[in-house]
């Protein structure tokens, strides 16, 4: 069985979420995973706590959204790569159930296809997440309560698995290249995750979107986006997408039966 992918994350002034989401993958992942952080010239020590740590990292001179992620993925070596946000936390074993797919896809010579975690939120109502509160952000997170419970009530987290394309979301690194990346003219990120999944279904003949209800990781909700300045975070790219793609993002992801128990499309 394959027994590792590459991790990017990108990071923008989120130091304290960027701490907690290494931390998670270091410690809770059943096999070890590189991991790449792209720190977009962020001010509050990012790239500094990066090199006192040892963590491998690329970094822009200016902020250039989820999407400057590129500069990390250009260089991954491992045959698969995951697109973490720096707001979330690996839950136990979560990278297996990843990996266990990865096999089935090889078994069965599937080339293209991508490959999400489903997520714990705090707040929301997204019937495909478990919607409860360790934490809003790093200041008041439970990360014990969180373990606690996810040990003791683990059957209670096990969801079943869906047609989905959300993040944190894996690829076949050759099938990121033929995509050439992530497009930069979603900035500063809403909606790059519509684009992959547009680029990989229109660009090559990727009909394998799978979130899995067996891997779960908490997401503290789109707090770093909420940093940034109002024009940028009004900027949600969807009808960036629909000039694109000649649809809308709804019309996409109807198309595609988001939401509904895995197949193939």
């Amino acid at each position: 069985m394959s027994q590792s992918f590459e991790i990017c994350i990108p990071a923008w002034n989120s130091l304290e979420y960027l701490k907690l989401c290494v931390k998670g993958i270091q410690q809770n992942s059943a096999f070890k995973h590189p991991v790449t952080v792209h720190d977009n010239a962020s001010t509050d020590g990012t790239g500094e706590w990066l090199k006192a740590n040892g963590i491998n990292h690329t970094q822009s001179p200016s902020n250039e959204g989820f999407c400057g992620v590129n500069w990390a993925l250009r260089n991954v070596c491992s045959d698969h790569v995951m697109l973490f946000n720096c707001d979330m936390y690996a839950l136990p074993g979560w990278d297996i159930e990843i990996l266990k797919q990865i096999n089935i896809f090889k078994r069965h010579r599937i080339k293209n296809y991508t490959i999400s975690s489903c997520l714990i939120e705090p707040v929301g109502n997204n019937p495909e997440y478990d919607i409860e509160n360790f934490g809003t952000d790093f200041s008041n997170f439970d990360e014990q309560r969180l373990l606690r419970t996810f040990k003791a009530e683990k059957h209670r987290y096990m969801r079943q698995s869906t047609i989905q394309y959300s993040h944190p979301i894996l690829m076949p690194t050759q099938m990121l290249q033929s995509m050439n990346f992530l497009d930069p003219d979603y900035f500063p990120g809403w909606a790059v995750d519509h684009d992959i999944a547009a680029r990989a279904y229109y660009g090559v003949g990727c009909l394998n979107f799978v979130m899995l209800g067996t891997s779960r990781v908490y997401h503290f909700s789109s707090k770093t986006f909420q940093t940034l300045p109002a024009e940028l975070r009004s900027r949600h790219c969807e009808d960036l997408f629909e000039k694109k793609w000649d649809q809308s993002v709804a019309d996409f992801r109807t198309m595609l039966e988001i939401k509904k128990a895995y197949r193939c499309i």
